[in-house]
């Protein structure tokens, strides 16, 4: 397996129906030790938790973790923007990185029960706060006390 030390740009996974997106571990794919800019996974369907990902990155985004049920192994440190999108399996934000500098997207994961994570990290987002489409989200108990842009959730 080839592991990545440090890319001080962008580090995008998104293709589609690869042999390592059907990996159980992010630990077993060699990610970056350090990513400057926007860490992007995409449709990694048997992955449990994000151990493997760096400490350190500019931007995260993940998507389309189909039995993502936990946070755990999330970077403690995210820059700029912090996005977690399509995981039907995540109920809860713990393990939220201890600072995320930029907007905060957490959209579309249909059976997230709680965002509590949030107040542990944060009590003011540096830029957009979206929480849409959280269809199982009975309260917005943890949403941060300051937005310093726009916030939506639907």
């Amino acid at each position: 397996m080839f592991v990545w030390g440090s890319v001080i740009g962008n580090f995008i996974f998104n293709r589609l129906d690869t042999d390592i997106q059907k990996v159980k571990s992010l630990k077993d794919v060699g990610l970056p030790q350090f990513v400057g800019g926007i860490l992007n996974l995409h449709s990694f369907a048997n992955v449990t938790n994000l151990e493997g990902l760096p400490n350190n990155v500019g931007s995260l985004y993940i998507s389309g973790f189909k039995k993502l049920s936990s946070l755990k192994g999330c970077p403690t440190y995210v820059k700029n923007g912090f996005s977690v999108l399509l995981c039907p399996a995540l109920k809860g934000l713990d393990y939220l990185p201890n600072h995320i500098g930029g907007g905060i997207t957490i959209n579309h994961n249909r059976n997230l029960l709680s965002i509590d994570g949030l107040s542990a990290v944060t009590n003011v987002v540096n830029g957009n706060l979206f929480l849409n489409g959280n269809f199982s989200l009975k309260s917005l108990h943890g949403c941060p006390s300051i937005v310093d842009g726009h916030f939506s959730c639907e």
